[in-house]
């Protein structure tokens, strides 16, 4: 086998790793609880529009996977359009993901069974992060609750988790830093229980956008 056929085939492995990793996540029972209040200057609560370009890490069993990628988040809208790319440069997804679905560009390839399965484990990962705090803070009463962690700046969230006894998930928030667009966490790490696996991401460049 040539060494071109060998990444290929790697990279086409990658996605059907990363199904067996989250095929057995467990749905929340969705019941509504109020949040601290927490400034609007919170980065994950302001009503902007920032792109970030990013680099991650996924952690599982003795495995792990580098990527790299481009964000729009946007919290106007509560939705992210997310780019990721393989170590050595291969787009690897491109994606529409807001709180509740997520949804391949419609100028792209139709996805195969196993992109799809890939696709709703980066959607879950993004929303997690992302959306989690800026959804809870819109009251919506069907979905569960979280527990939220601040730093000694309230604007500035340390950690978000359910608000169960034995969470399945947190996820931290890291070395604020300041950015013209406001501070923001260098280090985010979502780490998965059921099923066991560790995401970190680190951003490399913010900014803020108009729309």
């Amino acid at each position: 086998m040539t060494t071109s056929r060998k990444i290929n085939l790697r990279f086409k492995l990658i996605p059907l790793l990363f199904l067996l990793l989250i095929s057995c996540t467990q749905t929340l029972p969705e019941t509504g609880k109020a949040i601290p209040q927490i400034p609007e200057t919170c980065w994950l609560l302001k009503p902007a529009i920032y792109r970030l370009r990013q680099s991650a890490k996924l952690e599982y069993q003795d495995k792990e996977e580098i990527f790299e990628g481009f964000m729009e988040l946007d919290l106007k809208q509560n939705r992210v359009h997310l780019i990721i790319f393989t170590a050595l440069g291969v787009t690897l997804l491109d994606l529409e993901i807001n709180y509740q679905d997520f949804s391949f560009p419609k100028n792209s390839a139709a996805p195969n069974r196993g992109s799809k399965r890939f696709a709703q484990a980066v959607a879950t990962a993004v929303q997690h992060i992302f959306l989690t705090l800026k959804n809870h803070s819109n009251q919506d009463k069907n979905q569960p609750p979280i527990t939220i962690k601040l730093n000694h700046n309230p604007a500035e969230i340390s950690g978000l988790s359910p608000a169960q006894p034995h969470p399945d998930w947190d996820v931290t928030y890291h070395d604020y830093r300041d950015y013209p667009c406001g501070r923001l966490p260098q280090r985010i790490i979502l780490q998965s229980r059921k099923p066991a696996y560790k995401l970190t991401v680190w951003l490399h460049a913010a900014r803020e956008i108009e729309k």
